[in-house]
């Protein structure tokens, strides 16, 4: 069985992801940062901001948690900017 390819995030997580780039640097931190903070691994983090692959409910929670927030924060602020988005 081949290995599965990384999904594309679709407009959702592109937002979630761009959300999390802002707060990181805001808050001065680095990949390396959060990915000692969440036990993430450094390179799938990389690729998650570089938006080569889908960001996952538990990688959402586990940086949310490190920005001291929830998931559903990030996901909501993300679904608010969306849907400007698509209102403008």
């Amino acid at each position: 069985m081949s290995p599965k390819a990384p999904r594309d995030p679709g407009p959702l997580g592109r937002e979630v992801v761009t959300i999390i780039r802002e707060r990181m640097g805001r808050l001065r931190l680095t990949q390396a940062d959060i990915a000692r903070m969440t036990g993430l691994k450094q390179s799938s983090l990389s690729r998650t901001l570089a938006e080569e692959r889908e960001i996952g409910v538990d990688e959402i929670q586990a940086i949310a948690l490190a920005f001291g927030t929830t998931a559903a924060v990030l996901v909501g602020e993300a679904l608010e900017r969306a849907t400007e988005h698509e209102v403008s």
